[in-house]
C-alpha cells in the first residue's frame, strides 16, 4: 500500500511539528493492565537506562511527566540497566546489560551493542527481556490527546493521528476516501466518521462494490422501477435513496463495475440519480465514503470518479508499521472473547514472542483471528503452539478436501457404541473436521489417553478443529470446572494413572494434571 499514487488530503499529513522523540512501549507484561504504557526518552545523546526501576511507564493516553507512571517492576527483570541512546540522526544504540537476563532484539539474541536505523524505528522494534516483559522501541512524533479512541485502538503516532484525521473528516461533508490494506480496519474508520459527524442520527448503509454484478449494480445503487428488467415485479429504492441524509459506505470500491462508475460521478457531482427504468430525476444528500485496497490509479478505473473521491484521503496503516500497537490490540481482541480483559497475562511466553514478532500481513483482522484461536484453546487449558497460533500449521487446503461417507461409515455414525479407529496406515494424513463424528473423537480421545494433541493426530485434523470438534460435541469437560470432591470421587477405586482419570472425567489430560496441583490433591497410596 506504500505505493500506492493518489492525491492526500492535507489533513493525513500534518503532524506536530518539533523533533521526533524515542519511546519504548510495553507490549506485554505479567500484569496485564500495563500493557501499552509508555515511556518517551527525551535526552538525545544521553543513555536512559532501562531495568526493574527506570524508566516509568505511563499509561497510554497520558503526556509527558504523567503522575501515574510506574516502572517495569518484574522480579524477572534484571537490575543491571540496558543502555539506550537516541541520537541525533534519528537512529539509536542499544547495549545489552552485564546480567544473565535474556534480552533479545528483534527476535535475535543481543550479545553487543546494536545501531538502529530510523526506518526501523519508525516501524518499531521489539525488546525481550527475562521471558517475562516484551517492550517495543519507536520513534514517536505525535502525543495523546486524551481524546476518545472512537472504536479505533492503538497508543502509537499514526492511530493518533488516524483519530485526529477522523475528527476532522466527519466535521465535513465532503467525501471521504480510505486507502489501507486488507484487514486495517478501513470499515471501522468509515463507521467512527459516520458515527462522531453531524448525520450520526441518520443511515448508515455499506455495501461491497466486488459483490454487485454488471446487470443489477446500478439497481442496486439507484434503484429500479417495476418492469425495469426480468424479475423487477415491484418499484425498489436504490442505496443512495435510503442513505439520504445519511452516510453511503461503499467498500472495495476499485471494483465497481465499469457502466455505473459515471453514473456514480453524476450522483457525486449534483446529488442527482435516475432509477433504472425510470425517467424521473431523483436527489439524495447522502454523504459518500469509500474503501479499497488497489490502486485506483493503476486500474481500470474512471480518473474523474477517483478525483471526486478524494475529497478528503484517509490512510489506515499497516500493522507492520505500528508494531507499538500490537498489545493493546492482542489484549483488548483477546479479552473481548474471553469476557476477561487481563486474560493476556496468562498466555505462555513463547506465544507471546510469536505475537510481538509476527509481521502479520492480514493486519488486525488476522490478529483477531488468532486471539479467537489462542481464547479456544485458553478455555479448555490446552495452549496452541506457535504455527497453530499463527495459521501456519494447519492442514493444506483442509477446508477445501472433502471425503465421502461410505455406507459402513453411516451404519457407525448411527451406532452408539465406541467405534474403532481405522488402523494408522489406513488412516488418511487429514481429514475433513466435519466428517468426525462424536463416536470417533471420543475414541481418539480415549486412544490418546486424552492428551488434546494425540488426539488430533489419531483423527487427522488440526488442534484447533479438534477444539471446534470438542466444543461442538460437548465430549469434554474443562479441567478447571471440575470440584476437589469430583476428582477424588474419579480417583476411586485405587490405582489409577493420570490417562484413566481424565478418562473417567472426560477432561483433557495436561489441563488435569496443573488443576490437580492447584487444588493441592495427591495420588492415594
Amino acid at each position: 500500500m506504500e505505493s500506492l499514487r493518489t492525491i492526500t488530503s492535507p489533513l493525513v499529513q500534518a503532524e506536530d511539528s518539533g523533533s521526533r522523540l524515542l519511546a519504548l512501549t510495553i507490549l506485554w507484561h505479567p500484569d496485564a493492565r500495563r500493557i501499552g504504557a509508555r515511556a518517551v526518552l527525551t535526552e538525545i545523546g544521553t543513555p536512559a537506562l532501562l531495568n526493574r526501576f527506570s524508566p516509568s511507564f505511563a499509561p497510554p493516553s497520558a503526556g509527558l511527566g504523567d503522575a501515574e507512571a510506574f516502572p517495569l517492576g518484574t522480579a524477572g527483570i534484571s537490575r543491571t540497566p540496558i543502555h539506550i541512546v537516541a541520537c541525533a540522526d534519528g537512529s539509536a544504540v542499544v547495549v545489552p546489560s552485564e546480567s544473565r537476563m535474556s534480552i533479545e532484539l528483534g527476535g535475535i539474541p543481543l550479545r553487543g551493542p546494536a545501531t538502529l536505523e530510523p526506518q526501523t524505528l519508525d516501524a518499531g522494534v521489539v525488546l525481550l527481556l527475562g521471558g517475562q516483559v516484551a517492550l517495543c522501541l519507536h520513534r514517536l512524533d505525535t502525543l495523546p490527546d486524551g481524546a476518545a479512541d472512537e472504536g479505533l485502538i492503538g497508543a502509537g503516532s499514526s492511530m493518533v493521528r488516524l483519530r485526529r484525521v477522523v475528527r476532522m473528516a466527519a466535521a465535513s461533508d465532503l467525501p471521504v476516501l480510505i486507502l489501507g490494506e486488507t484487514g486495517t480496519g478501513k470499515e471501522l474508520v468509515a463507521n467512527a466518521i459516520h458515527r462522531t459527524g453531524t448525520r450520526a442520527q441518520g443511515p448508515l448503509l455499506a455495501v461491497n462494490m466486488a459483490t454487485l454484478g454488471e446487470s443489477l449494480a446500478a439497481a442496486e445503487l439507484f434503484g429500479a422501477v417495476r418492469g425495469a428488467y426480468t424479475g423487477a415485479q415491484s418499484s425498489r429504492q436504490g442505496l443512495f435513496g435510503q442513505a439520504h441524509r445519511g452516510t453511503l459506505f461503499l467498500d472495495e470500491i476499485g471494483d465497481t463495475p465499469a457502466a455505473v462508475q459515471p453514473m456514480l460521478l453524476r450522483a457525486l457531482e449534483t446529488g442527482e440519480f435516475r432509477p433504472v427504468g425510470s425517467q424521473r430525476v431523483e436527489r439524495s444528500d447522502a454523504r459518500l465514503v469509500a474503501a479499497t485496497d488497489h490502486d485506483l490509479s493503476c486500474q481500470a478505473f474512471s480518473q474523474p470518479l477517483l478525483r471526486r473521491l478524494e475529497g478528503l484521503v484517509v490512510c489506515t496503516p499497516p500493522l507492520r508499521r505500528r508494531r507499538e500497537d500490537i498489545g493493546v490490540l492482542a489484549r483488548h481482541l483477546l479479552g473481548a472473547t474471553l469476557a476477561d480483559p487481563d486474560a493476556a497475562a496468562n498466555v505462555p511466553w513463547p506465544l507471546v514472542r510469536a505475537i510481538c514478532l509476527h509481521d502479520w500481513p492480514g493486519n488486525v483482522r488476522q490478529l483477531g483471528n488468532a486471539m479467537q484461536r489462542l481464547a479456544l484453546g485458553a478455555r479448555f487449558s490446552v495452549w496452541p503452539t506457535v504455527e497453530e497460533l499463527l495459521g501456519a500449521a494447519l492442514p493444506p487446503m483442509e477446508a477445501a478436501v472433502q471425503v465421502s461417507t461410505s455406507p459402513q461409515e453411516v451404519a457407525q455414525q448411527q451406532a452408539p457404541a465406541i467405534m474403532p479407529l481405522p488402523a494408522p496406515s489406513e488412516r488418511a494424513r487429514f481429514r475433513a473436521p466435519s466428517t468426525v463424528t462424536p463416536a470417533m473423537l471420543e475414541t481418539a480421545l480415549n486412544e490418546s489417553g486424552w492428551c488434546l494433541r494425540q488426539a488430533a493426530a489419531l483423527l487427522g485434523v488440526s488442534r484447533p478443529s479438534l477444539y471446534n470438534l470438542v466444543e461442538q460435541h460437548a465430549v469434554l469437560r474443562p479441567a478447571d470446572t471440575l470440584a476437589a470432591a469430583d476428582i477424588e470421587a474419579a480417583l476411586q477405586p485405587p490405582p489409577v494413572d493420570l490417562a484413566a482419570l481424565a478418562a473417567r472425567l472426560k477432561t483433557p489430560r495436561e489441563a488435569l494434571r496443573r488443576h490437580m496441583r492447584k487444588l493441592c490433591i495427591a495420588w492415594p497410596a
